[in-house]
């Protein structure tokens, strides 16, 4: 009698600890919910503007994102075509790109508070009423419903 409540006791503590086992093993491979990088917010805040010269400016209001692997879409409401998907590294001024220009206003490398995109009018990518989304994969981490 004593045995088999000794081998039952045993069985059990043996269960306990696998179980134990595997909530640490699970908790320690489950892939991160929140932000990527130190100092990161998982979300963004926008404002956007039209500008008398026609352009309009977007402006980081709250957050900051790291600009590894960030990409900005552009996307017509209309028929939800992508008009612009880029990467936010080829948006800074030395590559002069088309579309948009990116103003790191600290040079940290990150998109944050304070920073801005100028979205260029003679590009005919950006229109009144787009909606411009920032991105890391799939995930959309800030847009502006509508250019104004």
């Amino acid at each position: 009698m004593k045995r088999t409540a000794l081998i039952l006791s045993a069985a059990g503590i043996i269960v306990l600890a696998g179980a134990l086992g595997m909530v640490c093993w699970s908790s320690v491979n489950t892939p991160k919910t929140g932000p990527d990088e130190p100092g990161e917010s998982p979300g963004m805040g926008f404002r956007a503007e039209n500008l008398t010269d026609g352009n309009w400016m977007v402006w980081a209001v709250t957050g900051s994102l790291a600009l590894k692997d960030l990409r900005m879409e552009i996307i017509d409401p209309n028929n939800g075509s992508k008009m612009v998907d880029k990467s936010m590294l080829d948006l800074v001024p030395a590559k002069n790109d088309p579309d948009a220009v990116f103003n790191d206003s600290n040079a940290n490398n990150r998109l944050d508070a304070g920073d801005s995109v100028l979205l260029k009018c003679s590009s005919p990518n950006n229109k009144s009423g787009y909606k411009v989304q920032f991105l890391r994969g799939d995930n959309i981490l800030g847009a502006i419903k509508e250019l104004p």
